[in-house]
């Protein structure tokens, strides 16, 4: 059997176990505990409990990450987001018009270093280009910075934290401590290092006239998320997948993606 052939049958497998898993049968439908027997209030479906589950511990309260659709805070919170997006990128913002000048002063810089290289890891390349553009984005933060690479640090290993058994062990010391209890230490001083940066208005992404109508500790978990490694891979993979494309040689592209696949998910 071919790679390709391989890589399109774990495709189709991983598609037909999705659409089985997100089926209203394999759903994980709640209701109220106080409810009438003979006229039960429909099914609603909840992320929330996935979330919590998988990587809850990972993302502090509150945040809309976490929150379902029913939930008093939620469309609140969607609102201010929204008037807040709304203000950030209105045509007379001065905050996006910096910012807009500062992401292409990066990207140029980075665009020059490549080429000045024989060669170069396109993804690696890619994820440092992301974090310098998140962490300037929300913790306006640049490599030369003392906190930039604890930033980058603490990041890191909160993902790798998120992807273990969620088992927490360790011994005086750091001895034996298991990946999540890494994790979840790191995401801990991440979140520190967001609150103090939020606290004295360094993070350019909440400088708008007027500022989020949210209390502080809904401003710090919003941008600890924003700006975790969730979100830089995110932009990574993204970075990766448009300079692929823009080479316009499918074969190489096929190749990549089934190396990032074996790379990802070994068979």
């Amino acid at each position: 059997m071919s790679r390709h052939q391989l890589a399109y049958e774990v495709l189709e497998a991983w598609q037909r176990s999705s659409r089985q898993a997100l089926s209203p049968e394999r759903s994980m439908p709640t209701r109220s505990s106080a409810t009438d027997p003979d006229n039960p209030p429909p099914l609603r479906f909840s992320h929330r409990e996935a979330y919590q589950q998988l990587i809850g511990a990972f993302f502090s309260e509150p945040n809309i990450l976490l929150e379902d659709e029913d939930e008093p805070q939620r469309s609140s919170h969607r609102l201010a987001w929204d008037k807040h997006m709304s203000a950030l990128l209105s045509s007379d913002s001065t905050t996006w018009e910096e910012l807009d000048r500062r992401f292409r002063c990066i990207v140029r810089s980075h665009k020059d270093k490549w080429a000045r290289s024989d060669g170069l890891d396109l993804y690696r390349s890619c994820k440092d280009l992301a974090h310098e553009l998140v962490f300037s984005f929300f913790l306006d933060l640049s490599p030369q910075d003392g906190d930039y690479d604890l930033a980058v640090k603490t990041t890191d290993i909160s993902l790798r934290g998120q992807f273990s058994l969620p088992v927490k062990f360790g011994l005086p010391g750091g001895i034996g401590e298991t990946a999540y209890s890494r994790g979840l230490k790191a995401h801990a001083e991440f979140s520190e290092l967001v609150s103090s940066r939020v606290s004295s208005g360094q993070c350019p992404f909440l400088q708008t006239d007027p500022p989020p109508q949210l209390p502080p500790d809904c401003l710090v978990s919003h941008v600890s998320t924003f700006s975790s490694s969730l979100v830089i891979k995110a932009l990574t993979s993204y970075l990766t997948f448009a300079l692929l494309q823009r080479s316009r040689h499918l074969q190489s592209e096929l190749e990549y993606l089934l190396l990032e696949t074996e790379r990802l998910a070994l068979p």
